[in-house]
């Protein structure tokens, strides 16, 4: 009996919003997760992993890894409507130069799930960068030429301006 190879649900990546951290990495700039200590290589995609911590149980009762996003985990790179996570930009994250937003590919196993969606592979595909409304655009400027080693458009974006209609309509 040969084995049926299984239709993807989607022939092309998924698009979705995710917010990330940009911390230094050596003397890079570096995407970070905004919830795990996850680094996003640039130029390669990002597979996902469960990170769930194994619990005393699950070791005797020997609990074995499974490819992510398994249904009954909550594993996988993460990534959501716009309105879902920009709200991630005004947290305080730790260890964060800055924090970005971007559109990001998601393929593989893409699960829909509270939060948006949960995949096992990711890249982004757009970057913008909030310009403080009262700070420092060089700042904003050195970050996007940081983040120009992922080989995706990355644009500057003043922080009022995430929040207005106008982008949502746009990029939404």
């Amino acid at each position: 009996m040969t084995d049926l190879a299984v239709a993807p649900d989607y022939a092309e990546p998924f698009e979705a919003w995710r917010v990330w951290r940009v911390v230094g990495h050596g003397r890079e700039l570096t995407l970070a997760s905004i919830v795990k200590r996850t680094l996003w290589p640039p130029r390669e995609a990002l597979a996902a992993e469960c990170l769930k911590p194994t619990r005393l149980l699950d070791w005797v009762r020997r609990r074995q890894p499974h490819p992510a996003p398994a249904a009954a985990c909550e594993c996988g790179i993460y990534a959501g409507t716009l309105e879902c996570v920009r709200r991630y930009l005004t947290d305080t994250l730790p260890d964060a130069r800055a924090r970005v937003i971007g559109r990001v590919a998601l393929w593989g196993t893409v699960v829909e799930c509270d939060w948006g969606y949960r995949a096992s592979y990711a890249y982004p595909v757009a970057l913008w960068v909030p310009v403080p409304v009262r700070g420092r655009r060089s700042s904003a400027d050195d970050l996007a030429a940081g983040l120009e080693r992922y080989g995706v458009p990355v644009r500057l974006l003043p922080s009022d301006r995430i929040h207005a209609p106008a982008f949502e309509r746009a990029f939404g």
